[in-house]
């Protein structure tokens, strides 16, 4: 059975890359759930009773159909509206507290100069100022719960435990999966990564932006 397995691009850091940072930052944003400190995003399951709604602030002129603040996967109302109703997953509203605006790496600047920030990039985002227009046009967005694939294992009998590497920087080991789980479960998420079975992932990768995602191939 083929499975494809996506997670959020990561690359190797290396002192002084401003650029490579903004370039992340202005995509993914920040997030924080509930009372927690500000910009930690502790995580919601499928299962878990808290429901606490994630709030993101990020680029508001530039909001991608699925970003990644954190581990958290988050998808726009259209991407919501072409799932399956058949597949087993809950969603969750996701609030925008900030939305602001700055000059895009590789599209309308091809560097920061000087830097927006040096250590925290959190102050990309603490630096500009909120947008209110960009809040009346962003639409809803969804923080998607995919089942956990570790919660599912008494469930099933052919449980394989696979490590995916697709390179140095985007790998992940010891993870349960088996046929059965992803044919009742046609997504499942282990980490940053989610699991798709061909027909969902059909779906949703038009939606995705390859230069900040990675895909491989599995045969389970």
């Amino acid at each position: 059975m083929k499975l494809i397995a996506v997670c959020r691009k990561e690359w190797k850091p290396y002192p002084g890359d401003i650029c490579h940072q903004v370039r992340l930052f202005q995509f993914d944003g920040l997030a924080r759930r509930g009372d927690y400190e500000r910009h930690m995003a502790p995580p919601v399951t499928f299962w878990s009773k808290d429901r606490t709604p994630l709030t993101c602030s990020r680029h508001g002129r530039f909001v991608p159909d699925i970003f990644m603040p954190h581990n958290s996967w988050v998808i726009s109302e259209e991407v919501k509206a072409a799932l399956p109703d058949s597949v087993p997953s809950e969603f969750l509203p996701v609030e925008f507290e900030k939305l602001v605006d700055f000059p895009l790496i590789g599209e309308e600047v091809e560097y920061w100069d000087p830097p927006a920030f040096v250590d925290d990039p959190p102050d990309l985002i603490n630096n500009y100022p909120d947008v209110p227009a960009f809040h009346k046009k962003v639409g809803h967005y969804y923080e998607w719960l995919a089942p956990i694939a570790r919660t599912l294992t008494e469930e099933f009998q052919d449980i394989d435990h696979i490590d995916i590497v697709i390179d140095e920087m985007n790998r992940k080991e010891d993870v349960p999966l088996s046929q059965e789980m992803l044919l009742k479960y046609p997504v499942v998420k282990s980490g940053s990564f989610l699991f798709f079975t061909p027909f969902l992932f059909d779906i949703i990768s038009p939606f995705l932006d390859w230069t900040y995602f990675v895909k491989t191939e599995l045969e389970i």
